[in-house]
C-alpha cells in the first residue's frame, strides 16, 4: 500500500507549497479583519508579516519531509493559523479555533480550485506555465477572498459573530475534519468509493468536497444567524408592545396631569388659607406622593433603555428606591438590542435586589450614569448595600437561596463586554457596589 501511495504522489501534481502558504495566511487574514484587535495598528501589521513568514517557512519545510509526516504537518499548519488569529485578536481559544476551521477549509478550496484550473491549462497549452500558474492564483484567490469579505461583513453587521458556544465549535470541527478526510482520501488510499484514480480526477474530487464543506460550514453560520434573528425579532416585538403601552400610559398621564393642573388651583388656595403648618406639610407630602407615579418615564436617547427603565420604575416606587439617571444613551445604539437588555436588565435587577432589603429607606439608592470620554463609553451603576457580599475567587456570586437559578448576571455582563472589546471593573468601597463598564466607541 505504501508503494502505491508513493507512486500516486509522484503521479499527482502536488500544489506548490507557497500557493498553500498564501491561501492559509490570506483566509486567516479575512477573519482577523473583522475581529477585535489585541494590539495597535503598527504592531498588528508586524504580526501579519511575521506570521506570513512563519506559515511560508513551515510549508517549505513540510515539503521536504517524508510523506509519513503529512497528517502531522497538516495539524501543525492548523495550529499555526490558530496562533495567528489568537495572537492578533482579542478572542479566546475556542473562538479562534472556530474561525480557523472555516479559514482552513476555505484555503483548501482556494488552493485546490486554483491548482486544478492551472494544471488543466498547463497540460493543454504547455507554454507559459509559470505565468498561467501565477495568473490563476491571483484570479481565484481574489474571487474567493472577495466572497469571504462580503459574507463576513454581513455577519459582522448583526453583532453576533463572537457568540461562539462549545457546541458551535464542535459542529464546525466535525464538518472540517470530515471534509478534509474525504477530500484527501485519494492521497492515502485509492481503493475506496470516494477515491480517484487519475490526477485530474483526484483534484476534481478534492475541489468538489471542499466546496461542499464550505456550503456546510456557512449553512451552520446561516442557521446560527437565523436563530439570532428570530430571538432579536421576538425581543423587538416585545419592546414595540412595551413602547406602545408606554405611549398609551403617557397619554393617560397627560390627561391626569391636565386634571391635576386644574385641581392645583384649588389646592394652592387651600394651602394659602391653611394656618396649621403641620397640616400644610402633611398635605404637601400627600400631593407630592400622588404625582410620583407619573414621573417614571425616561428619555435617555436610546429607546430600548428608556423602555427598560420605565418598566423598572414601578419597582423603584414600590420599594421606595431613590433612583437617579444621568445618561447619554445615543452611543448605545451600536450595541445590539439583546445585549442592551442583558447588560442593564441584569445590573438593575441585582441593584434592586440588593437595596430593597435595606431597612433604612433613605439608604435605598441606585445611580446610573452613561457618558463618553476619549473615545470610550462609560456605563456606571452604583448602589448602596449593607449585606455581606458573596465573593469566591474574585467572582461575585448570588446571595439568594436558590443558587442554581441565579448568579449568572455578572457572568453574562462580562461575556457581552468582552464581545465588544471592552472591560469591566467592580469596586465595593464604603458600602457602595460600583459596576463600571468601558466600551470603545466605533465611529
Amino acid at each position: 500500500m505504501f508503494n502505491i501511495l508513493l507512486a500516486l504522489v509522484d503521479t499527482v501534481p502536488d500544489i506548490p507549497r507557497f500557493h498553500t502558504a498564501i491561501a492559509e495566511w490570506l483566509f486567516a487574514f479575512v477573519f482577523i479583519l473583522f475581529l477585535p484587535k489585541r494590539f495597535n495598528r503598527i504592531r498588528t501589521y508586524l504580526l501579519h508579516g511575521a506570521f506570513f513568514g512563519i506559515i511560508l517557512g513551515f510549508q517549505i519545510l513540510a515539503g521536504t519531509m517524508p510523506i509519513e509526516f503529512w497528517i502531522l504537518n497538516m495539524i501543525i499548519a492548523v495550529m499555526i493559523m490558530i496562533a495567528y488569529i489568537y495572537t492578533t485578536n482579542k478572542v479566546n481559544f475556542n473562538t479562534a479555533s472556530y474561525f480557523i476551521v472555516i479559514a482552513f477549509t476555505m484555503a483548501e478550496l482556494a488552493a485546490s480550485l486554483e491548482w486544478q484550473i492551472s494544471y488543466f491549462l498547463q497540460v493543454n497549452i504547455r507554454t507559459w506555465t509559470e505565468g498561467i500558474s501565477i495568473a490563476t492564483l491571483i484570479i481565484i484567490y481574489a474571487l474567493i477572498f472577495s466572497l469571504a469579505i462580503v459574507l463576513e461583513k454581513r455577519y459582522r453587521g448583526r453583532n453576533f459573530q463572537l457568540d461562539i458556544t462549545r457546541n458551535d465549535l464542535w459542529s464546525v470541527v466535525l464538518i472540517g475534519v470530515s471534509v478534509f478526510s474525504i477530500s484527501n482520501i485519494s492521497f492515502v488510499n485509492i481503493d475506496t468509493p470516494f477515491s480517484g484514480q487519475y490526477p485530474s480526477e483526484i483534484l476534481y474530487i478534492r475541489t468538489l468536497v471542499d466546496l461542499a464543506g464550505i456550503f456546510l460550514l456557512y449553512s451552520q453560520r446561516e442557521h446560527k444567524l437565523a436563530v439570532f434573528s428570530n430571538r432579536e425579532a421576538y425581543t423587538m416585538q416585545n419592546l414595540l408592545d412595551k413602547q406602545f403601552e408606554q405611549y398609551q400610559q403617557s397619554l393617560k398621564n397627560t390627561e391626569i396631569i391636565n386634571q391635576r393642573y386644574h385641581d392645583l388651583k384649588h389646592h394652592i388656595t387651600l394651602l394659602r388659607n391653611e394656618e396649621d403648618s403641620n397640616k400644610k406639610e402633611e398635605y404637601l407630602n400627600e400631593l407630592e406622593k400622588s404625582i410620583l407615579p407619573y414621573d417614571t418615564q425616561f428619555k435617555t436617547g436610546n429607546h430600548v433603555l428608556d423602555i427598560l427603565l420605565t418598566q423598572k420604575g414601578s419597582q423603584f416606587l414600590e420599594n421606595n428606591i431613590n433612583f437617579t439617571c444621568v445618561a447619554d444613551g445615543e452611543y448605545l445604539n451600536s450595541i445590539s438590542v439583546l445585549d442592551i437588555l442583558s447588560i442593564f436588565g441584569n445590573s438593575l435587577d441585582n441593584a434592586i435586589e440588593s437595596v430593597k432589603s435595606i431597612e433604612e429607606v433613605e439608604q435605598r439608592i441606585i445611580k446610573l450614569a452613561i457618558f463618553t470620554q476619549n473615545q470610550l463609553l462609560f456605563i456606571k451603576m452604583d448602589n448602596y448595600y449593607v449585606n455581606q457580599l458573596n465573593v469566591i475567587n474574585g467572582t461575585y456570586m448570588t446571595t439568594k437561596f436558590d443558587t442554581p437559578n441565579h448568579g449568572y448576571g455578572i457572568k453574562s455582563i462580562k461575556s457581552i463586554v468582552e464581545k465588544y472589546n471592552g472591560s469591566i471593573r467592580i469596586s465595593t468601597d464604603n458600602h457602595w457596589f460600583s459596576l463600571m463598564i468601558l466600551l470603545p466607541i466605533n465611529n
